[in-house]
């Protein structure tokens, strides 16, 4: 089983859910459509999710983690549940790094190396297409089954309160990634709809989308 989120949440291809109901949250063309106002930064919400790992980090990407980036995004496991190109092109990791640095700076969209310690351990992405944010994630096969994507998402959603506000958090997964809607559920994302994905990487695909809404916040 693999874990990974984000259908069509990948600058490293062009992909388009089509469901009517969340269709403005989750078009993707050549990398993500991302409307964030700028100003005073937010304060991060605390949620309480179940698990939490003191080494993971997530870390802004840089170019120093292309190399581990080229070589774990080209995994053909990995490829069968996220949306990457496969085969994975030789400059795939390049691109994205370059593509992601420019969207950073225009503030489209957030790339985060996952690390344990400080070895690169997966991928996660924070963007904002519409009124929600959209989530995506993986970790490299070797680093399965030992929390880290589940810690990962708990720190995305402090970093998307931070960057964007107390809005909801959207994130698309398989149907039949099991190991994925777990990470999702244990950080109290709750099933929003299923959908069927149609893009240049899946066909007829079933998939869910999850949703997490952020506590309401009381007046004192």
């Amino acid at each position: 089983m693999s874990f990974g989120c984000g259908i069509s949440l990948s600058a490293f291809q062009s992909d388009t859910i089509q469901a009517p109901r969340i269709a403005r949250q989750l078009a993707i063309v050549k990398e993500f459509v991302i409307s964030a106002e700028s100003g005073r930064p937010v304060e991060p919400l605390r949620f309480r999710v179940p698990l939490s790992c003191s080494h993971i980090r997530l870390v802004r990407l840089t170019s120093a983690d292309t190399e581990c980036l080229q070589q774990y995004a080209a995994d053909p496991v990995l490829s069968l549940s996220i949306s990457v190109p496969r085969p994975f092109p030789a400059e795939g990791a390049t691109n994205f790094v370059r593509a992601a640095r420019t969207a950073w700076r225009a503030r489209r969209w957030l790339a985060f190396s996952i690390k344990h310690r400080n070895e690169f351990v997966g991928l996660l992405t924070i963007g904002c297409p519409d009124p929600d944010v959209a989530l995506s994630y993986w970790v490299a096969r070797p680093f399965w089954n030992r929390g880290y994507a589940t810690a990962a998402v708990q720190q995305s959603l402090n970093r998307a309160t931070r960057f964007f506000g107390a809005i909801r958090v959207l994130a698309v997964c398989l149907e039949n990634n099991l190991a994925s809607q777990r990470v999702l559920e244990k950080n109290e994302f709750k099933m929003l709809d299923r959908i069927t994905i149609s893009n240049d990487r899946f066909r007829d695909e079933p998939a869910i989308v999850y949703v997490f809404d952020p506590p309401a916040v009381t007046e004192s």
